[in-house]
């Protein structure tokens, strides 16, 4: 099933996130700033560097002295590759700002969820991103902890901020939702988006709302020309499903909502958002 329209959407992002580790080369954030550019949308990039943990054994004097110096070194390159990036982007011609964060690995999310709040999207790229990994608590807090839903850059390719063919994942959940609303600026621009279902399964009294009917009508309320596709999952995972229907359809964005819960302080994904995270190749637009 197709809805079409008549007109497209206006990109309205105004303040772009990009959390950016220290060992990132700089040219990871061109195309990004090209795009901003674009826009006329601020960019604000925050250099990541973790601190490392105190250590504890029988001789602390030394040790702590020794943690001290790194502590020194590594605040001290922080600022040079700080500085250094303010030089180089300052003739880009685009309205930024850089910043950093020094912490230990506990703290991280915290901040970057808080600086996430002030923003429209956050970008990350994929390969800083490890499971349990430096970067972990920073991708946890900005979904978990923030407004801002989290456009994960695929590695060693250039993205844009008005792809052409979007897969939107919908189960009905209000995670779905809330991905699908906070993603309209990246649907109104696309010439299709394909509201994927798996084995959709219809609820009692209210068929329609799992089956795609009601969400597709109201983006293309919003000037989105939505295509309907149910797919059965043939024993396969629900993520494997939507990847390769991802391929199938050369997607240049997957919009889904992430799934999680709360054990004593860890945040732990459900199943379908991990393997989505660990494994999508393509750009991957994900909201809680």
């Amino acid at each position: 099933m197709m809805i079409p329209v008549t007109s497209g959407g206006i990109m309205d992002l105004r303040t772009v996130l990009y959390i950016m580790d220290i060992g990132q080369p700089e040219d990871d954030c061109r195309t990004i700033v090209e795009s901003c550019r674009r826009m006329n949308a601020h960019l604000s990039i925050l250099l990541v560097k973790p601190a490392p943990p105190l250590p504890f054994n029988n001789y602390p004097a030394m040790i702590a002295d020794g943690w001290v110096e790194q502590q020194c070194a590594d605040m001290a390159e922080l600022a040079v590759r700080r500085k250094g990036m303010e030089g180089t982007l300052a003739r880009e011609h685009v309205a930024l700002d850089v910043d950093d964060i020094y912490s230990e690995y506990a703290a991280m999310g915290a901040i970057a969820a808080t600086r996430a709040r002030c923003a429209d999207i956050t970008l990350m790229h994929r390969k800083v991103i490890q499971y349990n990994g430096v970067q972990w608590p920073a991708l946890i807090g900005v979904l978990f902890d923030s407004t801002s839903p989290l456009l994960l850059l695929p590695d060693n390719e250039d993205f844009t901020f008005e792809p052409k063919t979007i897969l939107l994942a919908w189960d009905g959940r209000i995670e779905a939702a809330r991905a699908a609303r906070s993603a309209l600026p990246f649907l109104k621009r696309a010439q299709t988006v394909h509201l994927t279902l798996v084995d959709p399964e219809p609820r009692v009294g209210d068929p329609d709302l799992d089956r795609g009917g009601d969400i597709a009508t109201y983006l293309a309320r919003h000037h989105v020309c939505v295509t309907v596709d149910e797919l059965p999952a043939f024993g396969q995972s629900i993520s494997q499903v939507l990847l390769r229907h991802a391929r199938d359809i050369a997607a240049d964005l997957i919009v889904m909502g992430a799934y999680g819960h709360s054990r004593l302080r860890e945040r732990i994904f459900g199943g379908v958002t991990k393997a989505m995270l660990e494994d999508a190749t393509m750009p991957l637009f994900i909201a809680h």
